[in-house]
C-alpha cells in the first residue's frame, strides 16, 4: 500500500477527510476547517498594515513587500508590485535570507545582540545560509546601523541588480515580527534612498499613531 493511501486513510480515520465511496473522492471536513483556523489567524495581517504597504507603493511607485521570519529566513506574505515599467518582481511565499537581506537586518534589529548570537549558534551545521563568526561580526555592525538609522539598505540580496530598503513594523506583544520593504533596481533605490526612507518612516509613524 502506498504511503499516500496510508496518509489519506489516516486523515479519514481522524475525521479530517471524508471519503465519498460512490466517487472515491476525498473531501475536507468541517473539523479540518476548525483545525486550520489558527493558520489563517497566524498569517492574517492587520488591515492597517496592508494599507501601509499600498500607501508606500502609491507614494514611491516601487514594489513593496511585507515579510515575516521563517526559521533562518523570511517569507514574503504580501506584495504590492511596483508601478514603474521596470520594477522588482516579488511573489507571496518567496523566501528571503535572514542573514543577508534588508528585511533580515530589519527583523534582527528588534532582537538583542545576545539573542542574535544565540540564533547564529543554533544555525544548522553546514547551513550555507548561516554566516561564519567573522561574517556575523559584520552583520552585527549592519544591525546596529539599522537600529540607529531606523531602516536597512541591502544591495543584491535576491537579485544582483536589485536593492531593498526595509524597516521593522510595530506588532502586538507575542506576535510574529514583521518587516516592510521597498525594492527596485539598484540605481533607482540607491539614488532615492533618503527620500524612500523618509516615506517609509512617515508611514510607520502614522501606523504607530493609529495603534496608540
Amino acid at each position: 500500500r502506498s504511503s499516500v493511501a496510508a496518509l489519506l486513510q489516516g486523515l479519514t480515520e481522524l475525521d479530517i477527510l471524508l471519503l465519498d465511496r460512490r466517487t472515491q473522492t476525498y473531501f475536507p471536513t468541517a473539523r479540518l476547517g476548525r483545525l486550520a483556523g489558527w493558520i489563517d489567524q497566524l498569517f492574517s495581517v492587520d488591515p492597517q498594515v496592508l494599507a501601509l504597504a499600498k500607501q508606500l507603493q502609491q507614494a514611491t511607485l516601487e514594489t513593496v513587500t511585507l515579510a515575516t521570519p521563517l526559521n533562518q529566513a523570511l517569507e514574503v506574505i504580501d506584495v504590492e508590485l511596483g508601478l514603474h515599467p521596470v520594477s522588482y518582481i516579488a511573489t507571496v511565499g518567496q523566501v528571503v535570507p535572514l542573514w543577508a537581506s534588508a528585511v533580515g537586518y530589519a527583523c534582527l534589529s528588534m532582537e538583542s545582540d545576545k539573542t542574535i548570537a544565540e540564533m547564529h549558534r543554533r544555525s544548522a551545521p553546514g547551513d550555507t545560509a548561516a554566516p561564519s563568526p567573522a561574517a556575523l561580526a559584520t552583520i552585527m555592525d549592519a544591525v546596529r546601523k539599522t537600529r540607529a538609522d531606523g531602516y536597512a539598505l541591502y544591495i543584491g540580496s535576491v537579485a544582483s541588480d536589485a536593492a531593498t530598503i526595509a524597516a521593522p513594523l510595530p506588532v502586538p506583544e507575542g506576535a510574529r515580527a514583521l518587516a516592510v520593504a521597498i525594492s527596485g533596481p539598484t540605481s533607482r533605490i540607491v539614488a532615492n534612498e533618503r527620500e524612500l526612507a523618509r516615506e517609509m518612516k512617515r508611514a510607520i509613524e502614522s501606523l504607530n499613531t493609529s495603534h496608540r
